[in-house]
C-alpha cells in the first residue's frame, strides 16, 4: 500500500488538500503500526532506528494515533476511516516489487 505523494492533478484544490492530510494520516498509521510490529518481533527488547516512533511504548502509540486522527478530522471534517478510505481510493499507487491487494488487513486499527 504505496502511494505516491503527490495528488492526482485531476482533484480540486480542496481535495488536494484532503489528499495531502490523508496521506499524512496514512504515513503516521503505518508508522505506528510498523513500530508495534518490530516490538511485537522483538519481544518488548528496545529497537534502534531513525524513527521517532521507534522508542514509543504501546501507551505513546495509541496517544500519537488518536492525535494524528483528532488533526485530520479537524482540518478535514472527516472521520478519520472515510478520510482512509478517500485516499486509497484517488491515490495513485507506486509501482513496487511486491505489492498486494491485502491492504484492509493492515486497517485493523
Amino acid at each position: 500500500h504505496d502511494y505516491d505523494d503527490e495528488p492526482p492533478k485531476l482533484l480540486s484544490e480542496e481535495d488536494q488538500r484532503k489528499f495531502q492530510v490523508a496521506k499524512q494520516l496514512h504515513d503516521t498509521l503505518a508508522e505506528l503500526e510498523n513500530n508495534a510490529n518490530i516490538d511485537a518481533a522483538q519481544d518488548g527488547n528496545n529497537v534502534t532506528a531513525s524513527s521517532p516512533a521507534s522508542t514509543m511504548n504501546a501507551k505513546e502509540r495509541r496517544s500519537a494515533k488518536r492525535k494524528a486522527e483528532a488533526i485530520a478530522t479537524e482540518q478535514t471534517g472527516c472521520s478519520p476511516e472515510e478520510l482512509l478510505q478517500w485516499y486509497k481510493q484517488y491515490a495513485p499507487k507506486q509501482p513496487k516489487k511486491n505489492t498486494s491487494d491485502n491492504d484492509e488487513n493492515n486497517n485493523d486499527n
